[in-house]
């Protein structure tokens, strides 16, 4: 029984305590409902207050066109390539002859080279015609009627043979009698492009298995001569740079009024560097806004030996309505002068 009696007096204990907290809490709550009043009803809201979406719309919208305008400057102003003259004097201290503008083909390379060189013949006066003559043009005014042109490139699929093609045929087709020697002998590109890759040609001519007369054709369309480069061979660097190469040349100029040798790209063999010394002129081509300025640089090292010779450099595969938004010759625009052109 005392036992008992102890726990229950200090269940009472515990109980008492507990009122009286509860007595004290229920005092406040009854002050606190006494000095609070209804300023104005609730009413439900017509929008959420939170997250402001129209805001963060907007915020979003002007950060992402901030963003994308400052990613397309980091990329245009990582590209390695070149895409303006200014770039190209200030880079390698050499002007710009000419451009050759970039015309889009799906269809194989032989089919788009002979599309190319019927623009020259058939459409004169066309806008790749005449950049194309003004390449020539430019490349006689910068030296006194260079005769013997080389045409070269850094790397492979630049477009020299193209360049070397459409320089021929602007060269016949202002009268002149022209010669295309194809001493690229190892892809042979000019010579696929008149479908004689498969004849005797300039291997066979400077290894005496074969004289001229059994080498050398003309291109009925372009009025071009073409000497071929024939089969090929292992030591190419030696065979151009033999005395019969420079007896060939000799008398290709007394032949001929203008000779254009298409040859290999300067960094992955030498035979461009072997045949600079027989030329007059060395035209270096360029792919616009690709070809990398370090490439560019070491194709010019190369070449230091027969630098008097380099004539300049011509960008190829030009982008003629990308063009206008670079600086080219004090400010080329392609829509203010199109309309001077046959098929603008």
């Amino acid at each position: 029984m005392q036992q008992l009696r102890r726990v229950g007096d200090a269940d009472r204990k515990l109980y008492e305590s507990y009122l009286s907290q509860f007595n004290e809490i229920s005092q406040r709550r009854t002050l606190q409902d006494a000095s609070a009043r209804i300023i104005s009803p609730a009413t439900l809201p017509e929008s959420p207050s939170s997250p402001r979406r129209k805001l963060f719309y907007a915020a979003g919208g002007i950060v992402g066109l901030g963003g994308g305008l400052l990613l397309a400057f980091l990329i245009e102003f990582l590209k390695s390539g070149i895409k303006s003259s200014a770039e190209v004097e200030q880079s390698f201290g050499y002007p710009v002859i000419g451009f050759i503008p970039l015309v889009p083909s799906r269809k194989s390379r032989g089919i788009a080279y002979g599309r190319m060189l019927n623009k020259i013949t058939e459409t004169p006066l066309s806008q790749f015609s005449e950049a194309v003559h003004a390449m020539r043009i430019s490349l006689e005014l910068s030296s006194a009627n260079p005769k013997v042109i080389l045409v070269t490139s850094a790397l492979p699929a630049e477009g020299k043979s193209t360049a070397a093609l459409l320089l021929a045929a602007s060269s016949a087709s202002s009268g002149r009698r022209t010669v295309l020697l194809d001493c690229d002998l190892r892809q042979q590109v000019a010579s696929r492009a008149f479908r004689n890759n498969h004849q005797p040609g300039l291997s066979e001519l400077l290894r005496g298995t074969a004289g001229p007369m059994d080498v050398i054709g003309k291109d009925p369309a372009t009025k071009t001569y073409v000497i071929p480069a024939g089969s090929m061979v292992a030591n190419a660097a030696d065979l151009l740079r033999s005395e019969r190469m420079r007896d060939l040349i000799a008398e290709l100029r007394d032949e001929f009024d203008y000779i254009v040798i298409d040859t290999s790209p300067l960094l992955p063999v030498v035979d461009a560097l072997a045949l600079a010394s027989i030329a007059d002129k060395v035209l270096m081509i360029v792919e616009w806004g690709q070809t990398p300025r370090a490439s560019i640089s070491e194709a010019f090292k190369v070449l230091r030996p027969e630098a008097h010779r380099v004539a300049g450099i011509v960008l190829n595969k030009v982008d003629l309505k990308q063009l206008q938004g670079y600086s080219y010759g004090g400010g080329y625009h392609y829509r203010s002068v199109s309309k001077y052109f046959a098929d603008a």
